[in-house]
């Protein structure tokens, strides 16, 4: 983590007091949790724009992404975690499987919801950035879905209700 804002520092804050302790402890450092009412995260801004036929604005659309995890697969990790055996701080992240290129992923979206979306292509707004879930996968058994399969899960919501905000 290079040059963290203050949530950042907080955060790492935490991380360094719960190492400091005897406590077995995990920190897991979160992507972009999709559940029923998330809109803060770029998913699902992207999706609600799109639903709603507004002009898209997309930066780093080359780039492959996988910021993303269910509810759903996050608690089902968090279950089995507490059901291993270990020891020890860990703090490690989590994300998708199988990152796919941020204008695909609008393509898909767009095409789901026959939607007029105009897309515009705009210079990046930060750095890009992948996210490895090695460690879980290594040390806790994590098996991430796909980020296609993680989109598609989540835009099922959208089948019930048009907007979750």
């Amino acid at each position: 983590i290079i040059r963290p804002d203050i949530y950042g520092r907080s955060k790492l804050l935490g991380e360094t007091f719960l190492k400091n302790t005897d406590i077995p402890c995990v920190a897991i450092r979160l992507p972009s949790v999709l559940a029923k009412g998330a809109s803060r995260a770029f998913l699902p801004k992207i999706i609600n724009k799109i639903f709603s036929n507004q002009k898209v604005s997309l930066y780093n659309e080359t780039k492959l992404f996988n910021n993303a995890v269910t509810a759903t697969d996050l608690s089902q990790f968090i279950v089995s975690l507490l059901q291993q055996d270990w020891k020890g701080f860990h703090a490690f992240p989590i994300a998708s499987s199988k990152p796919m290129k941020v204008q695909k992923i609008f393509g898909i979206i767009k095409q789901k919801f026959r939607s007029k979306s105009p897309l515009r292509l705009a210079a990046p707004k930060k750095q890009h950035f992948l996210i490895s879930s090695s460690y879980a996968s290594k040390i806790f058994r994590y098996r991430p879905k796909s980020t296609l399969k993680t989109l598609n899960t989540f835009l099922k919501l959208y089948d019930k209700k048009p907007s979750l905000t």
